[in-house]
């Protein structure tokens, strides 16, 4: 080994290493704080003192084993790292430590085959290992050391060693263990006593020692002897839980189960206090602590209580008889600490009773201020409170805030990073010594605390940016991106970081420069310019990252912070500047300015415009608008005249038919035929009127009902065969089909055909002739009108179903209103159908209708129901059998002479009252009985439908047959007197022999006892005297009796009432309104309404106790019943 001065480049010295072989040896050396070099190699080590020039044995475990480094710590220790038998730790002493892996032992080297240590500037020795990583030593990880003994419940320091102590535990009985040598003795096993579980230990001034066990009563230790007491002796429980030693020598035991007991050893007495000879809430003590001035606490699972040793009173603790404020009063261990403050462990958490102000604190030993079982208590240094709770340790520091006159408290928690591997600590297992150390005794041994030795400031950290990623693309140094240089060195070495406006979206990686913490380093970050407040990083996250990011010049900010949030160390910092996009560039804003400018003033010029073109679209509006309300104006006109004509016409019409029956010479039926076919000629533009009216305002409706379309075309081209043979016009039909079965619009159809026939008569010389022609294609009818006319031009064509459209031909000399080709349009669209106009050959034109074949009627509507098609009875017969009695009809009509002719047409047959309107009919009932009242719709003071509505509801006049008069002719105004209540519907003009028939056989069927209102069915409650009555009777009471099968049908129902099906079917339908189905399920429903009334069976039960299989379909036909589900008629009425 040579030895040169590097200042001066001579050589000093040189010398031989004495276990240098003749093999060529590569040798390493490493100079101490001491100037010894250590010469290491395969062979082992060797060391020389530099300054004595002198070789010194070197005190190594292992003699001639390959070292592969070795290195030095702050405490002057010399670490050796082994080939394969891993670190030697060499103390200035001598004494020497051997760390090794152990495979159970995570904290353990990581191999015993070490590479190279390293020694850095926070004393942190990292040693390199083989295939198994770096493993790190710190020497100020570990706050606290552990010795590996046994599940310790209990522990007393020993009177005549102070470095010796009492561990009572769960499996080995006491032993006797010495701190400082790991010496243990088991006391029980020497003695050879009954191993119990030992939970409380406490010396008598005699040298002796006192154990409390679990079930094994009370022992006395002193010398090799070994003293039993048991509850034969007077012990009031087996589990001697607390104890505490008096003055005088006495002994206060706290018991599981027997209360508390004060035994004295001079005579084996005892004298116990329990819950029955005091105020003790419970027999179970688990604590027991002396307070001031002759007070003993008495910790129980039902709170804490005070015991004055002078009188042996009882009391609770708080001087308002009050409890700890928490809603667990098991207390587990009470401590009075140097303040006088009294500390209870529960199992829901640490109180603190302050006895001068009489005020209870709850201390939050974590952030989220859980309740946790609350295993040990003992005071430290510094006033300090040390806490155990599962596996954890807090420090609790007390602070009194002057200002507020409360204490304040603040913990810090400890777990096995800190070095405690002891597991779950025990209940009251913690202990004091007089140098200070506390003992804390869990599953596997104690825990050494030592207080003073404990640091709680956080070191100095340092942080060390390392990354910088742009778009999620790590950032190298010196390399391009798009032509520039990021980061020219390394992130950590610079000031501040230059981006393009395209990079404002980056991260910051970062980290810390200690690695003696086990806990990760909590971090705060902020970016000046963009963040207003400090924002903390998630737990184990190293980066942050922003996007989207405004041009602009930025500073972050780092700060390494605790467990509570307060930062600590220097505040790191970066600039980081990002630039403007050319569009954000001062020529960029000055070009906005201008373009600013100018849209500006476009803006005004397009307002003006806008301004403009909605005062012109408002004038085209008002004038639409005006144009409408005038049109409004003209139909409503035309409806008021319309209306009012029908009731003229049927003062012609009438009379008319009246007299063409008993006129007898031929001029007169002609005048006659002449004045009928013209007031029809005007009634049909009436209807064809208020049918484009009625379309106008609420649309048409479509009532389809199933009929022969050929016989319909037929009949309406008879319609015509007067007129034709007046003009000399041949009218021919031909269909393709014989019949036609199909759904149509009857009223419609008939209007359409008619239209077009007008027209085709209209426009069709002398001599021409017009053709009906329909063609059937499977899904498709054609239906087409052509004539031998003029013809229509093309242009006409196009607009010729428009309304109020006219030709444009000036030689047309014919008269219109340009409405009836519209209405055929739209008849036509309600079919779904279309129409189309075309040219015939040679001359005129071909109107083609196209309807779809629908087979389904649909809803079929009579608009005219006729009753005595389901009678059995014909009208005439009904005429016939009423010929010695003259019914008494009333007409209700404001037109005088309407029912002035009325009166002369039916007084012959009928016995005929007048009302002028429905206030005078009401009148008139109240005095005289009518058979039948013929009432019209609209009239003054009280209308048709007001008095169909007094009648009906009136059990006098409900039976008396109602027929309504009326100007209306569509299916809508049918329908709806018809749901009045009128039994029959007759529009003007009405032919007077039509209206005598029907009045007959209302009176027939009101004469043969026909009811006008139907029977309700209800249970057998309802007394029945008549007849029909009777049969309902026999039917409620044959379901009643079989109500609960589901199985009951309508055969059965009638062979039970002694009737056919059909006959019962007619004869319920007629009585009820309900069929026999609807009958047997309204029974049920009603015989549901008294069991959800009066009993507590439930739905379910009530549905299937009633015939029903599915209570879904129960809950259906009652909802569909009463409006109401069962459930809600059960909350509703029941009891």
């Amino acid at each position: 080994m040579y030895i040169i001065d590097y200042l001066s480049n001579k050589l000093r010295d040189s010398v031989r290493i004495p276990n240098a072989g003749d093999v060529p040896t590569d040798y390493s050396i490493f100079i101490d704080s001491n100037a010894c070099a250590w010469i290491y190699s395969i062979w082992g080590a060797d060391c020389y003192d530099i300054t004595q020039k002198q070789w010194r044995k070197a005190p190594v475990k292992f003699k001639n084993m390959q070292i592969r480094s070795i290195s030095e710590d702050g405490e002057g220790n010399i670490w050796i790292g082994y080939d394969n038998n891993g670190v030697e730790v060499i103390s200035p002493d001598g004494s020497s430590k051997l760390f090794t892996h152990m495979p159970l032992d995570k904290f353990s080297l990581g191999n015993n085959s070490v590479k190279t240590i390293f020694h850095d500037k926070d004393n942190g020795m990292w040693v390199g290992t083989y295939k198994r990583g770096v493993s790190l030593y710190c020497p100020n990880e570990y706050k606290f050391s552990s010795r590996i003994i046994s599940d310790i419940n209990c522990i007393y320091p020993c009177a005549d060693d102070t470095e010796s102590v009492w561990l009572g535990t769960d499996r080995d009985g006491l032993l006797r263990y010495n701190l400082a040598t790991g010496e243990k003795r088991n006391i029980d096993r020497h003695s050879g006593t009954i191993e119990n579980a030992i939970v409380c230990i406490t010396p008598d001034d005699k040298g002796g020692l006192y154990v409390g066990t679990y079930n094994g009563g009370l022992k006395y230790y002193k010398g090799n002897s070994v003293k039993h007491i048991r509850t034969s002796d007077g012990l009031a429980s087996a589990n001697v839980w607390a104890m505490l030693h008096n003055d005088d020598g006495t002994l206060w035991l706290g018991t599981l189960g027997g209360g508390l007991q004060l035994y004295n050893p001079a005579d084996g007495s005892f004298r116990t206090f329990n819950n029955k000879n005091t105020d003790l809430p419970s027999n179970y003590i688990s604590t027991l602590s002396r307070g001031p001035q002759n007070t003993l606490y008495i910790g129980t699972t039902n709170g804490l209580y005070t015991l004055n040793t002078s009188d042996y009173s009882i009391r609770p603790t708080t001087r308002n008889n009050s409890d700890l404020g928490i809603g667990n009063k098991d207390v587990n261990q009470c401590l009075t600490d140097s303040r006088g403050l009294l500390w209870a462990a529960t199992r829901e958490g640490l109180n603190v009773y302050d006895l001068q102000a009489d005020t209870i604190y709850e201390v939050p030993l974590n952030n989220d201020y859980s309740r946790m079982f609350i295993l040990g208590l003992a005071e430290g240094a510094g006033e300090k409170i040390w806490v155990t709770a599962g596996g954890e340790l807090y420090n609790v520091t007390v602070n009194y805030n002057t200002d507020k006159s409360i204490y304040e408290f603040k913990s810090a928690c400890f777990d096995e990073n800190d070095g405690l591997h002891t597991g779950t600590f025990n209940q009251r297992s913690m202990c004091k010594l007089p140098s200070g150390t506390i003992l804390a005794g869990g599953m596997n041994g104690i825990a050494i605390i030592e207080p003073k030795k404990i640091s709680y400031d956080e070191p100095a950290t340092s942080i060390i940016f390392t990354d910088l990623y742009l778009n999620n693309t790590k950032i190298d140094i010196g390399k391009k991106y798009n032509g520039n240089v990021v980061l020219p060195k390394a992130l950590n070495s610079v000031d501040k970081i230059v981006l393009e406006s395209y990079q404002n979206d980056f991260s910051i990686y970062f980290a810390s420069g200690i690695y003696s913490n086990s806990a990760p380093t909590r971090y705060q970050y902020r970016l000046n310019g963009y963040d207003c407040r400090w924002m903390p990083c998630p737990e184990g996250m190293h980066h942050v990252a922003y996007t989207n990011l405004s041009s602009g010049r930025y500073t972050l900010q780092i700060r390494a912070v605790n467990a509570d949030g307060v930062p600590y160390g220097v505040t790191r910092e970066i600039g980081i500047t990002i630039k403007s996009p050319w569009w954000a560039t001062w020529w960029a804003k000055t070009i906005y300015a201008l373009l600013a400018v100018f849209s500006f003033i476009a803006l005004i010029l397009y307002i003006k415009k806008r301004e403009q073109q909605k005062f012109h679209l408002k004038q085209q509006e008002d004038k639409a608008k005006k144009e409408y309300e005038l049109n409004q104006l003209k139909f409503r006109f035309f409806t008021n005249i319309s209306h009012e004509l029908r009731t003229p016409l049927t003062l012609i019409l009438s009379p008319v038919d009246s007299m063409l029956k008993e006129c007898s010479t031929e001029k007169d039926l002609r005048r006659l035929s002449t004045i009928k076919t013209n007031a029809t000629r005007l009634l049909y533009l009436v209807n064809q009127l208020l049918d484009f009216r009625k379309n106008e305002i609420a649309g048409l409706n479509l009532h389809l009902s199933s009929g022969d379309m050929v016989s319909t075309l037929r009949q309406i081209c008879q319609q015509f065969g007067d007129v034709s043979e007046r003009r000399n016009i041949d009218i021919y039909f031909e269909p393709q089909v014989e019949r036609l079965d199909m759904s149509f619009d009857n009223d419609k159809i008939t209007k359409t055909v008619m239209n077009l026939l007008s027209n085709a008569v209209k426009y069709t010389p002398e001599g021409g002739k017009i053709t009906v022609s329909l063609k059937y294609t499977g899904d498709k009818v054609l239906i087409s009108v052509a004539d031998t006319g003029k013809g229509i031009s093309a242009n006409d064509k196009e607009h010729i179903f428009e309304r109020f459209y006219r030709t444009s031909d000036k030689s047309d000399t014919t008269t219109g209103t340009g409405i009836g080709l519209s209405l055929v349009a739209e008849y036509v669209k309600l079919h779904d159908g279309t129409v189309e106009v075309g040219d015939n050959t040679p001359c005129g034109s071909v109107f083609t209708i196209i309807l779809p074949c629908k087979n389904d009627p649909g809803e079929q509507t009579a608009p005219h129901h006729d009753e005595a098609a389901d009678s059995p009875e014909s009208a005439l017969h009904d005429a016939e059998s009423t010929d010695n009695y003259r019914p008494k009809i009333l007409f209700v009509d404001d037109n005088s002479d309407l029912t002035r002719f009325l009166k002369d047409e039916f007084e012959n047959d009928f016995d005929v009252s007048c009302a002028a309107d429905g206030v005078e009919a009401l009148a008139a009932t109240e005095k005289e009985s009518f058979d039948v009242i013929v009432s019209d719709l609209m009239m003054p003071n009280m209308d048709g439908i007001q008095l169909c509505r007094h009648i009906k509801a009136n059990p006098a006049t409900v039976d008396i047959p109602f027929v309504m008069l009326t100007a209306k002719h569509d299916v809508d105004s049918v329908i709806e007197g018809l749901t009045l209540g009128a039994d029959e519907y007759i529009t003007k003009p009405f032919n007077n022999a039509v209206l005598a028939i029907k009045i007959k056989r209302l009176t027939a069927l009101k004469q043969r006892g026909m009811r006008r209102t139907l029977i309700e069915p209800s249970p057998s409650e309802i007394k029945i005297t008549s007849l029909d009555e009777q049969l309902v009777e026999k039917a409620v009471k044959y379901v009643e009796d079989n109500m609960q099968r589901s199985d009951l049908t309508v055969e059965e129902l009638s062979r039970g009432l002694g009737m056919s099906r059909v006959h019962l079917y007619k004869k319920l339908l007629a009585l009820t309104g309900k069929t026999p189905v609807e009958f047997i399920r309204v029974m049920r429903l009603k015989r549901a309404t008294q069991y959800l009334r009066e009993s507590q069976l439930t739905v379910a039960e009530i549905a299937y106790k009633l015939g029903f299989n599915n209570p879904k379909y129960f809950s259906k036909y009652f909802k569909e019943e009463f409006g109401i589900s069962p459930s809600e008629y059960q909350s509703r009425e029941g009891v």
